[in-house]
């Protein structure tokens, strides 16, 4: 309350080589897979957790993600050396 809000609009982008040819697509949010969905939505609770040292709690963390995804969110714990930040699954 009293503070200024910055209100930003996402948007996806997907980049794919046609006919040597780069194009870009752009995606709403509800255009886009569940598993982009939910990797997305867990992006800010764990860059903020990783920031300021907090617990993170994900419930079936790998609901709807590739393997590789949860890996690399998993990694970014485990890299987190000078941060007191817990991923709890």
């Amino acid at each position: 309350v009293g503070a200024e809000a910055n209100i930003v609009e996402t948007r996806f982008v997907h980049k794919a080589l046609i006919a040597g040819e780069y194009i870009h697509e752009e995606f709403d949010e509800e255009d886009e897979s569940s598993g982009t969905r939910r990797y997305f939505s867990l992006a800010g609770p764990t860059c903020d957790s990783l920031q300021h040292g907090y617990t993170v709690f994900h419930d079936e963390l790998d609901r709807s993600l590739h393997p590789l995804l949860v890996e690399s969110l998993v990694r970014m714990f485990l890299d987190a050396k000078d941060s007191t930040a817990q991923l709890v699954c």
